[in-house]
């Protein structure tokens, strides 16, 4: 990675060039030049990375259940890795109301926003199965060395982050708490196909949300974000949550929001689905049945809500309507207009009227 990121950055050939530029990119449109070329030289690094992280297993004469391969029990550690990896991709939805998102792409959603599907699978896959793979073997051999649990996941964390940190600042940190979160359900559950499910699902639901945004999104957009239809101009805009707040149409300056209906289905599905969510929590780990485990119980609970809602909104974005929430019908909110286009919002009805004729309905 060191190598792929120092070329990219000193050279002044044409492909790295490309491939600098799209590094900076500001929205998603920006991508589309260079997407398909970071897919391919992060499936070659990466399967670099997997030979080595192989011929390491190979040469220090390891059994499979020094990888914390179980042939047993796969069918709940497959699930169990499904429900973590949502909860852990959930978390940075929750964090990002409270600190400011990155300002550069996500190496991973840079090669998948415009890349083809068969290509978006197969870095996917060997970017998860070598990262894993090394570190439960990382793991293993600081345990064989004396060193505590806690010393062990801190250290490949550390070393993890440390291989990114040619790229930026900012993403090393979310690589340091990636790789102490995913180290820890090695050293947790004891099983490295729960670790690999669960670290797939992370990655791929932000390639979907990438592939799904709209054009003009930005890093910060990308989490969780929605692509709904201006009702006004009919241009795609990025709806990053629901907001309880009007916003303005970036192309045409027609004040939106969120559908009332849609805002109040979110929030009384969240509410309902709450406690049932710790209950199958809990059901799924025993070991957090305890005073301390229910507060990751909690935790999980939470992040696993936020991307399961953000997925299904992805799936099906929410309907905007002209006008600030919950003034719709009376149309008391002051609405600043560049121009106004074709599909304007503005009721047939009325265009006959005086425009200095007050309008209530």
């Amino acid at each position: 990675m060191w190598a792929l990121i120092s070329y990219v950055r000193v050279s002044h050939g044409r492909l790295a060039t490309k491939l600098r530029n799209s590094i900076y990119a500001k929205t998603k449109a920006e991508l589309i030049t260079a997407s398909r070329t970071w897919a391919l030289a992060l499936l070659l690094v990466y399967t670099v990375v997997l030979c080595c992280v192989f011929a390491w297993f190979f040469l220090q004469n390891l059994a499979a259940r020094d990888l914390w391969i179980q042939a047993s029990s796969w069918r709940a550690n497959s699930l169990r890795g499904l429900y973590l990896g949502l909860a852990i991709g959930g978390l940075p939805i929750y964090l990002n109301r409270f600190f400011s998102g990155s300002k550069r792409f996500p190496l991973i959603i840079v090669a998948g926003a415009h890349s083809p599907a068969c290509l978006q699978i197969a870095t996917v896959l060997t970017l998860v199965v070598a990262e894993e793979t090394w570190r439960a073997l990382t793991l293993y051999a600081l345990l064989r060395d004396g060193y505590s649990s806690q010393t062990a996941m801190a250290l490949s964390a550390f070393v993890y982050a440390i291989s990114y940190i040619a790229y930026g600042d900012r993403p090393v940190a979310g690589k340091a708490f990636m790789g102490a979160a995913f180290g820890s359900l090695i050293l947790w559950q004891g099983s490295l196909l729960l670790v690999l499910c669960a670290r797939l699902i992370f990655e791929s639901q932000w390639v979907w949300f990438a592939v799904l945004a709209a054009s003009n999104a930005t890093p910060e957009d990308i989490r969780g974000v929605r692509s709904s239809r201006c009702p006004a101009c009919g241009e795609r805009i990025s709806v990053t949550k629901l907001r309880s707040e009007g916003f303005v149409c970036p192309f045409c300056g027609e004040s939106l929001s969120v559908s009332d209906t849609r805002v109040s289905l979110a929030s009384w599905a969240w509410l309902l689905a709450y406690v049932p969510l710790i209950l199958a929590t809990l059901a799924l780990f025993p070991t957090l049945q305890s005073d301390a485990g229910l507060l990751g119980a909690i935790f999980l609970a939470c992040g696993f809500g936020a991307a399961s809602l953000a997925l299904l909104q992805s799936m099906f974005p929410p309907e905007l309507q002209c006008g600030e929430p919950n003034f719709i019908g009376l149309n008391l909110a002051n609405r600043k207009v560049k121009s106004r286009p074709r599909n304007s919002c503005k009721d047939p009805a009325d265009s006959g009227r005086n425009s200095d004729e007050p309008s209530i309905k």
